[in-house]
């Protein structure tokens, strides 16, 4: 099984850079480029529930970075910010969990 995700951001490179000791596991297996403002994500696991871990896993760390980049970690409201934005939206992400495109 795989996911793709695609997430929005000033300094992809910087955010793989930083994730990169951490990402994957003995369940999943995490694959990441940047681009063009963008960062692509590929999570690969062999269940459901480990591909499900791996999605959040990426999400978490990815908005931990971009927190401690933009020095906050909640905003006024007590609620997480979405830190591409400065909203408390989630970050702007989509996926595909069909490797073949077909959904």
């Amino acid at each position: 099984m795989k996911a793709r995700l695609e997430i929005e951001c000033q300094d992809p490179e910087k955010i793989i850079k930083s994730l990169e000791p951490d990402a994957g596991s003995s369940k999943f297996v995490v694959g990441m480029k940047g681009g063009n403002r963008k960062l692509y994500i590929e999570v690969s696991a062999k269940n459901i529930s480990a591909l499900l871990a791996g999605i959040n896993s990426c999400l978490r760390l990815i908005r931990m970075v971009l927190e401690v980049e933009n020095g906050r970690t909640k905003n006024s409201a007590g609620n997480p910010g979405n830190p591409c934005t400065g909203s408390s939206d989630e970050p702007a992400a989509s996926g595909n969990s069909d490797p073949e495109g077909k959904s």
